[in-house]
Order: structure tokens, then C-alpha cells, then sequence
């Protein structure tokens, strides 16, 4: 399936736990393997709850980017977006994750350029 600029996805997936992975090219997702925005939610907060128990930054990291990247396929740009997109960052300071950091980073500049979330914010990861 080719992508098309006007199409919205929106994913059926109920599951709070799924493994990163690359999309290729411009095929679109599997909507039944993209989590809506609800259950994008209750994931972050369940992987945040797992994390604090077992520390596992490899463990956060993949959940996260796996969030983020359900949030991109949705074209979801609102507050919970920056607060994925802060997490992230902040977690990947803490673990000397540039990677991961400037890629939040990225987002984080064009979320606050929409008005989402608070600007100052980003001085702070900054410095």
C-alpha cells in the first residue's frame, strides 16, 4: 500500500508492551500492530512502572521509541506527545544516550514550535 499524505491512521492494537521496528520505506503499518492513542497512554505508564522496578534502560528505550513511533504513524502531535518526547530525553541524559536524545531533541523543538508543551523546557535538556 502506498502512502498517501491525506490518509489518518488510526491503530487497533491493545497491546502496552511491543518491540521497536524500522518501517520500511512507504508502506503503511498494519493498523492492528499501531496502538491508539489510549492505549499509547496506559503503555507509557505501564512501561514506566516496569522500568522503575527492573532499571532497564535497553528495556525503556525500545518502549519508548516504539511509542513515538506510533505517535508519528497517527500524526499525533498534542501535550502527551511532548511528555513521551521528555521522558525519553530525559532518561537518555541520564543514560549518556546522544542518540536517542537528539532525536527527542528534534521533535521536541517542532512539538514546542506548535505550542505544545513549555519552551524552557528544552534549555533545560540543553544545559
Amino acid at each position: 500500500i502506498k502512502l498517501n499524505i491525506d490518509d489518518q491512521l488510526i491503530g487497533t492494537s491493545k497491546s502496552l508492551e511491543k518491540p521497536y521496528f524500522r518501517l520500511a520505506g512507504d508502506t503503511l503499518p498494519d493498523i492492528s500492530e499501531i496502538r491508539p492513542l489510549s492505549v499509547l497512554k496506559k503503555s507509557l505508564n505501564y512501561c514506566l512502572k516496569k522500568f522503575a522496578k527492573n532499571n532497564d534502560y535497553d528495556y525503556i528505550c525500545e518502549q519508548l521509541r516504539s511509542i513515538r513511533q506510533d505517535l508519528l504513524v497517527q500524526r499525533i502531535e498534542d501535550e502527551f506527545c511532548v511528555k513521551v518526547y521528555e521522558t525519553h530525553s530525559i532518561l537518555a541524559i541520564k543514560h549518556h544516550d546522544l542518540e536517542n536524545l537528539n532525536q527527542s531533541m528534534t521533535s521536541l523543538e517542532t512539538l514546542y514550535g506548535l505550542n505544545f508543551g513549555v519552551f524552557d523546557h528544552i534549555c533545560k535538556f540543553y544545559g
